[in-house]
């Protein structure tokens, strides 16, 4: 069993404001039932309409697993 998931990493970031903004139908289909912000790199930026640029982190699910994980520090 793989235990070190982003919801137990200190970079996740599941009570941020932009996620309640997110549409719950297309990160169901992209399979994502928790989403939260991975915090653990700069962010990148993303063109609104051609004329803007937001910064925005990685959405991912709380289940994910990655390389870079760090236990919560208690």
């Amino acid at each position: 069993m793989i235990d070190k998931r982003c919801k137990t990493c200190m970079w996740w970031d599941s009570k941020h404001m932009r996620l309640d903004k997110l549409p719950a139908d297309k990160l169901e289909t992209l399979g994502i039932g928790q989403p939260g912000i991975c915090r653990k790199h700069k962010p990148a930026s993303a063109a609104l309409e051609k004329l803007y640029y937001l910064g925005v982190q990685p959405i991912m699910d709380a289940e994910d697993v990655c390389g870079e994980h760090r236990p919560e520090k208690q």
